[in-house]
């Protein structure tokens, strides 16, 4: 929505690879030569697959990996797969990685799949299957590259149609792989997120009680910090104790997601998009994201970031810092349902955490799917017509949708000089008198909601639409 965006509208990035998030912070321990997820990997390292099947039904699946060992000279990885797929809720599987293939995954000691880097076209028959390499090309990642990727086709032998069709890149594991179920019918796992490396202090792995200093240990040097500043409170006129802050220096939140179908110029140009703004003043430094899926993100003092389909931005419009963390694909987004947590870094030090509900406001419900395309009528896109003119527009349809909102801007010019809220029965907005110049319409069909305090003295804004965007002249 670029009445939400910055400088420019939006800039939508869609990565090679498929659905991959990656959270812009420091990784240790990287090879230069294989990026920042390499084998063997440590304890701890968990990371995501957004998986969907032929139906529709969506549903996440994170390994972790619990332990390591060794057998004929190959270091095998324990892992704990766990299915939000509530038909499939957990479940325990073995990776293994040697020097000769890729990637190689087993299940209770026995091999289910091995990819090994040829030439295209190439078959490899083991146990009954025929693994065909479909195509090999350049892939760049935001964890490093650019890498040589690997597409094959794996078919039972006896079969005329491959059970699978597997991504892969050699060092960093699968990107992508689908499963054909029978009878028309598949499963698509395409990676999600990986996390950084998990030190003393990050999620899963706090800080343990009562370490004052965060070195990561319970000592005397604690001990000597609670000494030095007994008895000083930081009562500020609201009780003893830290007082959250954030309403003073955050003015709002937007958290938006929808379906934006372009122009008609562009008909397949259709993407889906996820944006969070914070707009606060000029005291923050950084602001940090918690998302409902437990991924961290953070938003630095840059002016854009990119890895994936992933971006944040930070910039200054109409006199206010907005902090913007946006997700746009071709591709279906990850579920953004549920409870934020965002934390103000400020510039002397301190910070606070507030949260958001990306839901129905006082419930636990999601806010519905809008998915109607909105479709102007008239003026007809890329035409000049007379003044005055009346915008018109197909019927919404969509029950989701609570209303229309319609925005009207000088072409080329940043901000939105006109723009009208509309029910949902509406279908036009009549006679406005515009003087000739070029302009761009956008019509939005709508759920949204607005709360004038989120708990923390922070109002926000949560919603789900589709937009079309349409121009034409004024002669």
């Amino acid at each position: 929505m670029k009445r939400l965006g910055g400088p420019g509208g939006i800039q939508r990035i869609v990565g090679l690879v498929l659905g991959v998030a990656a959270a812009f912070c420091a990784h240790a321990g990287a090879s230069e030569s294989e990026g920042l997820l390499v084998w063997p990997l440590e304890t701890g390292r968990t990371w995501a697959y957004h998986c969907r099947n032929s139906a529709g039904t969506e549903w996440v699946e994170t390994r972790e990996v619990l332990g390591t060992a060794e057998r004929g000279g190959n270091t095998y990885y324990t892992l704990r797969v766990t299915d939000y797929n509530p038909q499939n809720p957990q479940e325990v599987t073995t990776l293994v990685r040697s020097t000769d293939y890729a990637i190689l995954e087993w299940s209770e000691d026995k091999e289910r799949l091995i990819m090994v880097a040829g030439p295209v076209g190439a078959g490899i028959l083991g146990e009954d299957i025929l693994r065909t390499l479909v195509s090999r090309e350049a892939l760049t990642v935001p964890y490093g590259g650019p890498y040589e990727a690997y597409t094959y086709e794996l078919q039972e032998v006896g079969e005329e149609e491959p059970f699978m069709t597997a991504s892969f890149v050699k060092g960093l594991g699968f990107i992508k792989f689908v499963e054909y179920t029978g009878g028309g019918s598949s499963i698509v796992k395409e990676l999600l997120s990986i996390s950084p490396d998990r030190v003393c202090g990050d999620y899963g792995c706090p800080y343990p009680e009562g370490d004052i200093n965060r070195d990561c240990i319970v000592n005397f040097l604690d001990l000597a910090i609670l000494a030095a500043h007994w008895l000083e409170s930081n009562d500020c006129g609201g009780g003893s104790g830290h007082v959250n802050e954030i309403s003073s220096h955050v003015s709002g939140i937007s958290i938006m997601e929808g379906i934006d179908y372009g122009h008609p110029d562009e008909p397949g140009e259709v993407k889906n998009e996820f944006i969070l703004e914070v707009y606060a003043d000029d005291r923050l430094k950084s602001v940090d994201l918690l998302l409902p899926d437990l991924t961290s993100y953070s938003i630095p003092d840059i002016p854009r970031a990119c890895a994936g389909s992933v971006c944040t931005e930070h910039y200054v419009e109409g006199g206010r810092h907005v902090w913007r963390y946006e997700e746009s694909s071709i591709w279906s987004l990850k579920n953004y349902d549920g409870l934020f947590r965002i934390t103000a870094h400020y510039k002397n030090g301190g910070q606070d955490t507030t949260s958001v509900w990306f839901g129905k406001p006082g419930s636990v419900e999601p806010i519905p799917k809008v998915t109607q395309k909105p479709v102007v009528t008239y003026p007809p896109h890329d035409v000049n017509v007379p003044s005055p003119v009346s915008i018109t527009w197909l019927p919404c349809k969509d029950e989701a949708a609570t209303s229309i909102d319609v925005m009207l801007q000088h072409e080329g010019e940043g901000g939105w000089p006109q723009e009208e809220s509309f029910p949902t029965s509406a279908t036009t907005w009549p006679n406005l008198g515009l003087a000739v110049n070029p302009y761009e319409i956008e019509l939005d069909f709508r759920h949204f909601y607005s709360v004038a305090d989120n708990g923390d003295g922070v109002p926000f804004t949560v919603g789900k639409y589709t937009q079309s965007d349409y121009e034409f002249g004024v002669e």
